[in-house]
C-alpha cells in the first residue's frame, strides 16, 4: 500500500509515517498542498490522508486527486469533536475520516475497511 499523509505538523506526520512503515506501508508526506500536488505527479498512491484544518483550496485538491487517481481512498481527518456531516464527506468524495488524535493502526483499520470513525 501507497499512503500520501498530507498535514501540515511535521511531528505529528513522522510519527504516523514511522508507525505506517513498520507495518510495511510505503508512505509519502507532504507539508502542504503544493507539495502534495507535486507527488501527484510522481507517485501512483493507493490512499491520501489530508488534515481538513491545512491552509488551501481543499476541494480543488481532492478533485484533482479524484482525476488523476480515480481508485485512490481519501481520508480526511479533523480535530473538531463534531462528526462531519455526511453531505460535506460526500463532497469531498469520501465516506472515510478520522479524527485527531488517531494512530497509524486507527488509519490502517480505516483503510481497510475495519472501521471509518475513530472514537
Amino acid at each position: 500500500m501507497r499512503v500520501l499523509l498530507l498535514d501540515s505538523q511535521a511531528n505529528f506526520r513522522r510519527a504516523l509515517a514511522i508507525g505506517l512503515r513498520l507495518d510495511g506501508v510505503e508512505v509519502h508526506e507532504a507539508a502542504d498542498l503544493r507539495e502534495a500536488e507535486r507527488l501527484l505527479d510522481s507517485e501512483t498512491l493507493d490512499a491520501v490522508v489530508i488534515h481538513l484544518e491545512l491552509p488551501g483550496p481543499h476541494l480543488d485538491f481532492l478533485a484533482l486527486v479524484r482525476r488523476r487517481l480515480p481508485g485512490c481512498q481519501i481520508v480526511v481527518c479533523h480535530a473538531h469533536q463534531e462528526v462531519l456531516d455526511a453531505a460535506r464527506v460526500a463532497h469531498y468524495g469520501t465516506a472515510l475520516e478520522l479524527r485527531l488524535p488517531f494512530s497509524a493502526q486507527d488509519l490502517l483499520e480505516c483503510l481497510h475497511g475495519e472501521s471509518h470513525r475513530t472514537k
